[in-house]
C-alpha cells in the first residue's frame, strides 16, 4: 500500500491529478526509479482507483493519511524551528467538458470549471 501511495503522490506532483494516465505512466522510467521498481512496472489505473476508493476513502484510511501528514509536518516544523506551516495553494483552470459533476462557473477564469 505504501508504494501505491507513493505512486499516487508522485503522479499528482507531476501534474496527473487523477488515475486516468496510470496505465501509461506505470512504465515510465522516472516513476519506476522513484518507486524503486527499476525492472518492474508501477500500478495501473484500476489498482490505484481501488486503493483510493477502498482504502483512502474510508474513515480509517483518511485518519491514517491525516496522521501521516501531521507527522511529516510536525517533523518539518521541529527541524526548521518554526511554529506554523503556511501552505499557499493557487487555483488552477480545469475547464468542464460537458456536464461534469461538481462543475461550477469560476469568475476568475470566466468559464465553467
Amino acid at each position: 500500500m505504501l508504494q501505491l501511495l507513493h505512486q499516487r503522490v508522485y503522479q499528482v506532483g507531476a501534474g496527473y491529478e487523477d488515475c486516468n494516465d496510470a496505465n501509461h505512466l506505470r512504465v515510465d522510467p522516472a516513476l519506476r526509479l522513484a518507486l524503486g521498481k527499476e525492472h518492474e512496472s508501477g500500478a495501473g489505473q484500476s489498482a490505484l482507483c481501488r486503493f483510493e476508493n477502498n482504502i483512502l476513502a474510508t474513515e480509517e484510511g483518511l485518519k491514517a493519511l491525516e496522521k501521516g501528514v501531521s507527522r511529516s509536518v510536525d517533523a518539518l516544523l521541529r527541524r526548521t524551528n518554526k511554529r506554523r506551516l503556511i501552505v499557499d495553494v493557487d487555483s488552477t483552470e480545469d475547464p468542464d467538458h460537458g456536464k461534469q459533476e461538481g462543475a461550477a462557473f469560476n469568475g476568475c477564469f470566466e468559464q465553467v470549471c
